[in-house]
């Protein structure tokens, strides 16, 4: 079966899958949507900037970023290279109970490690998703046993998978992790602080560096040229009105027609509207492990996020006879989900086979 994408960025040739329009970005005009993708490709992008991406007075501009952050808890953070900064270990780990915790309990246990980054309690197939890194293998394992004893009492089913590459998006990281980096002790502060609040002035981060404002900006401009950052940008708390659904896939038996069938779901993956108040996919990557494939994404309802997401994925890989579970979040636990307005043409596409 051949999928089709059209100008406009829809895909036909699968019932359902022809529309992504969102009636939740549908709500917000244009100039706000604008504001917010804005702010997620680079959330120290001056005034000045996102008016004019918006097409807003500076003075407007300001005014709906305030109504914005306010309505939706944005967080200006950062987009790490997480490589870069000596977290090489990256791992998403699937949870269910015996008898499901309650989530201050978790949070306690996983606040005792700078190692978990993300930990959210789900409804579905699984009770938890975790993203965690560490700076080496040992500092993994011991993480990894460690919390699966602590969690014993609850019958806990603990299944992991190495992130061996990242298509989309980004997992935002705890504080308590930076601070544990192998790093200059000044790029370790400056990273804290701005990773807090990104749109920190140079005024303000000198102040809390203790430095003067130059060293400040010299320090900064140093800190990019190292490769640190990938981009500044922004997280909020699940928006009122989404279902987040999240699924890991595992291929029992990938078939002769797979990078096929690879490419046709990546053109879902790759679509989205113009100017979304929140990015359809917030998240895919390729695991090696337990399972294969990990997706985070946004829908209007659950219906929408089962048949747009769930039903198109398990039908165009058929031939592979994927082992799907999926849940849908419930509440975040520990950290930040990387939700924000992003630019889908940035997936990192990757072919399995070489071409001949």
């Amino acid at each position: 079966m051949v999928f089709l994408v059209t100008e406009n960025g829809r895909v036909q040739g699968i019932e359902g899958e022809n529309s992504f329009h969102s009636a939740f970005s549908g709500k917000y005009s244009i100039e706000a949507r604008k504001i917010m993708r804005a702010l997620s490709q680079n959330s120290r992008a001056s005034i000045s900037e996102i008016s004019a991406m918006a097409g807003i007075s500076r003075k407007t501009a300001v005014k709906k970023m305030a109504a914005l952050g306010e309505e939706f808890g944005v967080r200006h953070t950062i987009e790490f290279n997480e490589e870069k900064i000596g977290l090489v270990n990256p791992h998403l780990v699937l949870l269910k109970f015996k008898t499901k915790p309650d989530p201050e309990s978790i949070a306690d246990i996983l606040k005792k490690s700078h190692v978990p980054q993300l930990a959210v309690s789900m409804k579905g197939n699984y009770d938890m998703l975790i993203y965690a890194n560490a700076a080496s293998i040992r500092e993994y394992v011991r993480w990894d046993k460690s919390t699966q004893i602590m969690l014993a009492e609850y019958g806990v089913y603990w299944q992991t998978s190495l992130v061996a590459h990242r298509q989309l998006g980004f997992f935002p990281l705890r504080t308590e992790a930076l601070r544990r980096l192998n790093i200059d002790e000044r790029e370790r502060g400056m990273l804290s602080l701005l990773n807090s609040d990104a749109r920190m002035s140079f005024k303000e981060l000198a102040s809390r560096m203790g430095m003067a404002q130059s060293t400040t900006i010299y320090n900064f401009e140093k800190l990019l040229g190292k490769g640190y950052v990938k981009r500044f940008t922004i997280t909020m708390p699940p928006p009122k009105g989404l279902e987040l659904m999240s699924f890991f896939s595992k291929y029992r038996s990938l078939s002769a027609s797979f990078e096929h069938e690879a490419a046709q779901s990546r053109k879902v993956f790759m679509t989205d509207e113009q100017y979304p108040m929140v990015s359809k996919y917030l998240l895919c990557s390729q695991l090696v492990g337990s399972d294969d494939f990990f997706c985070l994404g946004s829908f209007d309802s659950h219906e929408s996020a089962y048949k747009k997401d769930l039903a198109f994925y398990r039908k165009v890989h058929r031939k592979s006879n994927p082992r799907i579970f999926f849940g849908v979040v419930d509440k975040v636990v520990l950290g930040n989900l990387p939700i924000r307005s992003a630019d889908v043409k940035e997936y990192d596409v990757i072919r399995w086979m070489p071409e001949i």
